[in-house]
């Protein structure tokens, strides 16, 4: 299924985070600036798909071609799953080309704030369709669990054409290098596990994560 994603209006706080800046490193007029054409030239788009997921071989069970996990972080983040939803989500091509003109110009703070919007409205439309696919896990009386993405824990990244594929992102303009980084940058992959009984709440994102010093980390509350 493909979705078209609004841009909601993007957190200031979120986007100072992302550009690993202080609140006082730039006037917030500056930051209002890069949200607003991010929110101009961003087109969000998403799109998911569900299959049936066998927890005893770690195998997501498509036509298409099945895909067998191996790394040790998504096999438990899959535990007792069902059903999988695999998705991607982009934000276009457009923001990248402003994002590139800025720096090609010298204009390294605007393109630095310019980055990190478009990273936060690439976040916003990665948890638009997680609500979604959670809401439609409901509605079958399923429960989901947070979404896990190529590249965490000890997933590798090399994964990253097959869950495009089951994912059919393409079909929103992505395309997977031959480092298995994804065009546009500011897309994300991920898969969502569908159960039948809820699973008890793991640590995730930044609480998950040993890297203290990150200066994107977000504060952690005891």
């Amino acid at each position: 299924m493909k979705y078209r994603i609004p841009i909601p209006t993007l957190d200031m706080h979120t986007v100072r985070r992302y550009a690993g800046l202080k609140s006082s490193d730039f006037p917030p007029e500056r930051v209002r600036e890069a949200i607003q054409t991010v929110r101009l030239l961003a087109e969000g788009e998403g799109s998911v798909h569900y299959y049936p997921y066998n927890s005893t071989t770690h195998t997501i069970i498509a036509e298409s071609g099945s895909l067998t996990l191996t790394s040790d972080a998504i096999r438990r983040h899959l535990a007792d799953a069902q059903e999988v939803a695999v998705m991607a989500v982009t934000i276009g091509s457009a923001v990248e080309k402003a994002i590139d003109t800025a720096f090609s110009a010298g204009e390294y703070s605007h393109a630095l704030l310019l980055d990190a919007a478009a990273t936060t409205a690439t976040e916003a439309c990665a948890d638009w369709l997680n609500r979604t696919v959670t809401a439609e896990a409901r509605r079958r009386g399923l429960f989901t669990a947070f979404r896990f993405s190529p590249g965490y824990g000890d997933w590798d990244i090399t994964v990253q054409s097959d869950i495009v594929r089951l994912s059919e992102g393409d079909s929103i303009g992505i395309a997977v290098t031959g480092s298995s980084m994804l065009v546009p940058r500011k897309s994300v992959t991920a898969v969502i596990p569908l159960r039948a009984q809820k699973a008890e709440a793991l640590a995730h994102g930044c609480s998950a994560c040993t890297y203290q010093k990150c200066p994107s980390r977000k504060e952690i509350t005891p």
